[in-house]
């Protein structure tokens, strides 16, 4: 498990060095990505979505029926917003 997540978060990084997803909304169930150019994403949260220390790998199925995987390390949000993404996830998915 641990080395799917290594290679997830390895693409992730090699497909781009720029986010991709600049900021991430939910109102509970439908979560709302938006772009680095201003554009909007809506999907459902899987439940493979990892989290751990300092790194939190954010899987979801968009509405489109694509997969995306959302790298958030912890270094590249302030602390009390990563706080509160773990917080939200605790919530929402059995760990």
């Amino acid at each position: 498990m641990s080395m799917i997540l290594i290679v997830s978060a390895m693409l992730a990084w090699r497909q781009s060095r720029y986010p991709k997803i600049n900021q991430i909304h939910s109102d509970g169930e439908t979560w709302t990505l938006v772009t680095r150019y201003q554009q909007t994403k809506t999907g459902k949260l899987l439940p493979s979505t990892w989290t751990s220390r300092w790194l939190t790998l954010l899987h979801f199925r968009l509405q489109n029926g694509r997969f995306l995987a959302v790298p958030v390390w912890r270094d590249s949000v302030s602390d009390e917003e990563y706080r509160q993404l773990r917080v939200i996830l605790r919530w929402q998915i059995k760990f």
